[in-house]
């Protein structure tokens, strides 16, 4: 390897290396760098970046919809839950939102087994912020509790 080369390599490589698995970057739930849900909703980072949720509130209805995804939110992350439960603080109290699968025959999912959650509930529909906790999900073999967020700013 000639001269030049040896240069170009030795400054990329620590780039390249540096990526998303650093928590010291600006930006992150950790203190790193941020990944923009795909949907435009509120991002939740689940652990050290192991996954992601994405929470997205449709202002036409009383309905939110909820996504899980691979770290960096590369993918969508199948799951084998039939539901979760999230508490939204609101100012009159607390509204538990229970999450249930939905399936979607043109990707294979189905409830037990798929990436996608939906709850409606009729406060939704004028929601426009507020603080959350989702109580507990279980994912492959990663057990979440207590996980604070604020919607629609996420993490």
């Amino acid at each position: 390897m000639n001269h030049r080369w040896k240069n170009i390599v030795v400054w990329i490589y620590p780039v390249l290396l540096a990526g998303c698995g650093g928590s010291s970057t600006p930006g992150h739930a950790s203190g790193g760098h941020h990944h923009p849900p795909p949907h435009g909703g509120a991002g939740v980072v689940l652990g050290k970046e192991d996954f992601h949720i994405e929470f997205l509130h449709n202002p036409d209805s009383d309905t939110m919809t909820a996504w899980f995804f691979t770290p960096h939110m590369e993918d969508y992350l199948r799951i084998k839950t039939d539901s979760f439960d999230v508490v939204a603080k609101l100012p009159d109290g607390e509204q538990i939102l229970t999450f249930k699968a939905v399936a979607n025959p043109a990707t294979g999912e189905t409830v037990g087994d798929t990436s996608q959650f939906e709850v409606r509930s009729g406060w939704l529909k004028n929601a426009e912020h507020f603080d959350a906790v989702l109580k507990k999900i279980l994912i492959r073999t990663n057990l979440y509790e207590g996980v604070s967020f604020n919607y629609p700013d996420g993490d």
